[in-house]
């Protein structure tokens, strides 16, 4: 499914970029980040920038039991001066949980009262949470730029279906997102890092998701004129769920709930960023199963694939 949907992604990119040579002059001087990484980069005064993802994650649990999701993102950037940047970012979602067979459902033991729930699987699909963000510049050189990230997480995603927490489409709450980003780059090689806090605020909902914390680092190294290579490492760790009182729980017999949920992950992801007419950049990243340390009966990620598509415009 994943080499599908990769093979019809490069050959829409293909017919985008043999239709655009009056683009050739617009700037777009060194590769970001691996499209794994948001809000990276800073444009110049007057810039646009319009971007695409699309992410396709496979889990699985203890039980054998699988879960795909699937996210198409389509963000935007302007830069009204040379040290601010905003961003806004919105997505489709699609959820869909494998059936469970009651004898693996027998070996959960005492995880809850798992009748309710049958053996047949679960779908939901639609918006995400939208989010909004300033990039502001704190200090630059000729090799390093350091900015600062703050957004908004506006909980569009539907959250009202009766599914369990996993299934939902959004948080829930409006989350503040902060963090700084570091990139620099000498001769040829190119490296960054990027801290994010995730703090959720009290919505509408009687349960609130757990906080989270990302710590990303990069390097990027050209293979040819216009393609590079990319490492990235990233930890991630998140808190439990606050579900106390929620209706959500009593369809949440199976984690992440109030009583089984929060962890870590360390995960490498591979990349490849394709620099075209200086303006445009395809991505392209796999990150296979991460290091994960969950609480019992959690999914597990097995593995991931993102594919994006950059336009820089003046």
């Amino acid at each position: 499914m994943k080499l599908i949907m990769l093979f019809k992604f490069l050959s829409l990119i293909l017919i985008i970029l043999k239709s655009s040579n009056t683009l050739a002059n617009l700037s777009f001087p060194k590769p970001h980040a691996p499209i794994g990484v948001m809000g990276d980069h800073m444009h110049k005064k007057g810039e646009w920038m319009f971007s695409y993802r699309k992410m396709q994650m496979d889990m699985k649990n203890e039980q054998s039991q699988g879960m795909s999701s699937n996210m198409e993102m389509i963000g935007g950037m302007y830069a009204p001066n040379d040290n601010v940047t905003l961003m806004i970012m919105t997505s489709y979602i699609e959820k869909t949980m494998d059936p469970m067979s009651m004898g693996n459902m027998g070996n959960m033991g005492n995880m809850g009262n798992m009748g309710n729930m049958g053996n047949m699987g679960k779908k939901n699909n639609g918006l995400g949470d939208t989010k909004i963000s300033t990039l502001i510049n704190l200090s630059q050189d000729q090799n390093h730029h350091f900015h600062l990230n703050l957004g908004l997480s506006i909980p569009t995603g539907d959250i009202e279906n009766g599914l369990p927490y996993s299934m939902q489409l959004g948080s829930g709450s409006y989350d503040i997102e902060s963090g700084i980003t570091y990139n620099g780059h000498k001769d040829n090689l190119f490296w960054g890092g990027q801290l994010k806090i995730i703090t959720r605020i009290d919505g509408s909902n009687d349960y609130k998701l757990g906080d989270k914390v990302y710590l990303n680092t990069w390097g990027i190294y050209p293979i040819s004129n216009t393609i590079y290579a990319s490492l990235r490492l990233e930890y991630s760790d998140w808190k439990s769920i606050d579900g106390k009182g929620s209706i959500l729980e009593t369809v949440s017999t199976m984690p992440p709930n109030s009583n089984n949920s929060g962890g870590d992950k360390l995960s490498l992801s591979l990349g490849i960023n394709i620099l075209n007419f200086e303006n445009q950049q395809i991505s392209i990243e796999y990150t296979p199963s991460a290091n994960e340390n969950l609480s019992l009966g959690q999914m597990e990620m097995e593995d991931m694939l993102t594919i994006g598509y950059q336009i820089a415009l003046k």
